[in-house]
């Protein structure tokens, strides 16, 4: 056998072996040692979560959920990458629309935020099916049908929220998705306070007042809701 063709194959192996190894040192390094156990979908999902590249980690998400429809975390983290999505697209379509844009341009990006919302609503469905994230789910719907002007809807979310006895630290008179602008906003003009959104209604506020009286009675500590509210 050729000596030089015995060194040359081994050197290519070698290679090879050197190369498989320092890209499974850096995938491996994605997170800290102590996360490893998790999948790389998982870590790569959380590390762009992290880093609020939405699109990648919503992939990464729903890659959680295609293994395992029960994986409710995956179903709530990728909601709320749409959402935000939906919430840079809204900013964009602001701007465009302050500097003239035509109207076909920003028809387009109406329809981006309606996809990015049934998206939301989707994966928030499947989230509330679990005890642990279906709080934020419903107060998250609530939110897409707010910004949709479907009031009915947001309210009737909203309600089943409050009648399962649920609460959140941030109470549903200061989530900014739900309107602004207090109790004096009821039954004001929706042209002159747009911003007011479910301020406006009533029954709206009946919902604060049994939540705070969940509050007053439980002593449970909640954790804070994810983003983003």
């Amino acid at each position: 056998m050729n000596l030089k063709r015995v060194v040359r194959d081994g050197t290519v192996v070698a290679l090879l072996c050197a190369i498989f190894y320092f890209s499974a040192s850096a995938i491996d390094k994605i997170r800290k040692p102590e996360d490893r156990a998790y999948s790389l979908d998982r870590r790569l999902a959380e590390q762009y979560f992290a880093s609020r590249k939405w699109a990648a980690a919503a992939v990464h998400f729903a890659k959680l959920t295609e293994e395992d429809r029960f994986n409710g975390y995956a179903w709530f983290h990728q909601a709320i990458c749409h959402l935000s999505m939906r919430n840079e697209v809204v900013e964009d379509f602001k701007v465009l629309r302050e500097s003239g844009a035509a109207q076909p341009e920003l028809d387009q990006l109406i329809l981006k935020q309606t996809e990015f919302e049934d998206q939301a609503i989707r994966c928030l469905q499947e989230s509330s099916k679990f005890l642990r994230h279906r709080r934020r789910s419903l107060v998250n719907m609530a939110v897409v049908y707010v910004g949709r002007e479907e009031w009915g809807n947001a309210l009737k979310l909203l309600t089943t929220y409050i009648d399962e006895g649920n609460m959140l630290i941030r109470t549903l008179e200061n989530i900014g998705g739900l309107g602004i602008g207090g109790r004096s906003m009821i039954g004001q003009d929706p042209e002159d306070h747009p911003d007011a959104k479910l301020h406006r209604f009533a029954e709206f506020w009946k919902l604060v007042d049994r939540e705070d009286e969940i509050r007053g009675s439980n002593v449970e500590s909640i954790p804070p809701p994810a983003r983003p509210f």
